[in-house]
């Protein structure tokens, strides 16, 4: 298993945050194990289970159920160090986040931005692939409303998306999120996600640079030799963004990484693993997100996780976890009402 880091440069508001919430940042910090010096530093790795406890627990304590939206809203593309500026020197929006895509690892490696095009529309959304503790709906919110700021920075302030979907129940303060997204919210959803007319990924930036954006790609080419994920790493990322939506078999996964089905397992040996043990590993971690996070029925995630059915789904759930889905989730939603517990 990876591990799954993010950036400290995101969390430093989180201090700021509670206290502006009448809460003391110093219990729920060490609480969690953190100091607030531990986010002086930008470039500074957290454990991306460990940045997700702190989040969710801050939102409990402090009793701001849309805590994680309020954090993001305090996002600004610089925050993004590297990966944020070759985002903003892209030609159009499309370009600008594929380059985002390709290169998020290097500021959060515990989740993913997905990006799909069709006939009409457009999505742009975050998927948590970091093991954790706790639920991620607060990382989710604070990711999504991220991504929308990056779209007005990207289209202008007036930009709006289509509408909003979480895969989260329903807050009682949803009005929170119409007014900040000023576009129709929809909870519940598979995913998480921006949805917006598909002309936008045309719209040409105008802080777009040439020169200044080729001179960057090298940078973060270099970030990236310097530490390449591994193809292990590369197949958990395409299963988790391809596997709700049915593009997960091993032929699959390899045509989009452009080499050899064989090749792929051959290479996967190497590394010590294989595609069905990531495939498991993947499955697990979904599995959790959805049952934590929503309120899907048990079948229709046993449907989005590829198994053909609801009991080859509870088999499976049996043996990583040692109880039912059905079960899982009711004894863990009730630990989740306070975070700090699961530690």
């Amino acid at each position: 298993m990876p591990d799954y880091n993010v950036r400290a440069a995101p969390l430093r508001s989180i201090p700021s945050l509670l206290s502006a919430l009448g809460c003391s940042p110093r219990p729920i910090l060490e609480s969690t194990g953190f100091a607030p010096k531990d986010f002086e530093i930008p470039e500074k790795p957290v454990p991306y289970a460990e940045a997700a406890t702190l989040i969710e627990t801050s939102a409990t304590v402090s009793g701001c159920e849309f805590f994680g939206l309020k954090l993001g809203q305090s996002f600004s593309l610089d925050k993004l160090g590297l990966v944020g500026t070759l985002t903003s020197t892209s030609a159009n929006v499309e370009s600008a986040l594929r380059e985002l895509i390709e290169n998020f690892y290097l500021h959060d490696s515990g989740g993913i931005i997905t990006l799909n095009r069709k006939s009409r529309m457009a999505s742009v959304g975050y998927k948590s692939i970091a093991p954790t503790k706790v639920s991620v709906c607060q990382v989710n919110d604070m990711c999504v409303a991220c991504l929308c700021l990056v779209m007005r920075s990207l289209c202008g302030t007036h930009w709006n998306p289509a509408r909003v979907e979480f895969a989260r129940p329903k807050p009682v303060a949803a009005a929170c999120y119409t007014e900040f997204f000023r576009a129709p919210i929809i909870f519940g959803a598979t995913e998480t996600a921006l949805v917006f007319s598909n002309q936008w990924l045309e719209f040409p930036l105008s802080s777009a640079d040439p020169d200044k954006h080729q001179t960057l790609t090298e940078m973060a080419r270099e970030f990236r030799g310097s530490s390449p994920p591994g193809l292990a790493t590369a197949v958990r990322r395409l299963l988790h963004q391809g596997l709700t939506s049915g593009g997960s078999t091993s032929n699959q996964i390899s045509e989009s990484l452009g080499i050899h089905e064989r090749t792929l397992r051959r290479r996967l040996r190497n590394e010590n693993t294989s595609f069905s043990v990531l495939l498991e590993e993947v499955r697990q971690t979904i599995s959790f997100h959805y049952l934590n996070d929503t309120t899907l029925p048990i079948r229709d995630i046993a449907s989005l996780l590829g198994y053909g059915s609801t009991n080859a789904f509870d088999h499976a759930f049996r043996r990583w976890f040692g109880a039912s889905p059905l079960h899982w989730r009711k004894v863990n939603r009730t630990l989740n009402l306070n975070p700090a517990r699961r530690q």
